[in-house]
């Protein structure tokens, strides 16, 4: 089958956006996991400036 220049750039375009709902909507599902602020500032290493 031959596309258009055009008309194939918008099906990968459709494509992308498919697949970007298709995480949107895996990552909604996802639990949400935080921590406390404190902890990761203790985690955290200090950055030595040079």
């Amino acid at each position: 089958m031959i596309l258009p220049l055009k008309a194939y750039e918008e099906l990968l375009e459709r494509l992308d956006d498919a697949e970007d709902l298709a995480w949107l909507q895996r990552a909604r599902k996802a639990p949400l996991h935080y921590r406390p602020l404190e902890d990761y500032l203790a985690e955290r290493k200090p950055k030595k400036h040079v």
